[in-house]
């Protein structure tokens, strides 16, 4: 084997070594990530359960000394959190189910959504501009060369789990009815046929149950 083909063999070997580096990398992330996430959910649940807790207490006194629980707690709200409930009801409002949508209606939700828990670093992003500026004055061809640091990574990872639990939570699977008769050809279809169902059956049960009787037109 020649030098040259040594020397070919060694960077073949020196990539490789390099991408399998990168790829576990990647997984130590995602899994760390995912530790973080798991131990945040643990903390709010716990925080919500001592909460619940705690109102369950008080509503339990206030009804035994006879005092409305709503009149009472209206009372201890101030104007801030009597305005921000007011526009939390109204977000709700607007990001409730107005049945069925089409692409274009679901992408803005979802970019609105991801809009929410955007939180940009502008002196950072201003740092880097400028440094991506520089250097593409001394290199012109330097933009096929940039490599996002761990933070971004874990950012990217944390963002691609969180949509990936929404994603599992809309779509729950829910057990079949035995009792039900089966209108459906494949679990897509019986997606479909339940959308279908939710909006629009109730404008269309007494057809259906004509054609059950055999007396549609």
């Amino acid at each position: 084997m020649s030098s040259s083909d040594r020397r070919a063999k060694f960077q073949q070997l020196q990539r490789r070594w390099q991408d399998t580096s990168k790829a576990n990398r990647r997984d130590v992330l995602g899994e760390q990530a995912k530790q973080r996430e798991a131990s945040q959910r643990a903390s709010r649940a716990h925080a919500f359960r001592l909460a619940k807790a705690e109102r369950t207490l008080e509503e339990r006194d206030l009804l035994e000394r006879g005092e409305d629980v709503a009149r009472h707690r209206a009372k201890t709200y101030t104007i801030e959190e009597n305005e921000a409930w007011e526009r939390k009801l109204e977000e709700k409002e607007r990001s409730r189910d107005k049945g069925m949508m089409d692409f274009q209606d679901l992408a803005e939700r979802s970019y609105q959504r991801q809009l929410k828990r955007l939180t940009p670093d502008v002196a950072r992003y201003q740092r880097d501009k400028a440094a991506s500026a520089d250097e593409a004055q001394r290199d012109p061809a330097a933009y096929g060369t940039h490599a996002p640091d761990d933070d971004a990574v874990d950012r990217l990872v944390q963002h691609l789990n969180y949509e990936h639990d929404q994603i599992q939570r809309r779509s729950r699977r829910r057990d079949d009815d035995l009792d039900v008769e089966g209108t459906y050809i494949n679990q897509r279809n019986k997606r479909f046929n339940r959308k279908i169902q939710r909006y629009f059956g109730e404008h269309t049960k007494e057809f259906r149950e004509n054609l059950e009787r055999g007396t549609a037109l």
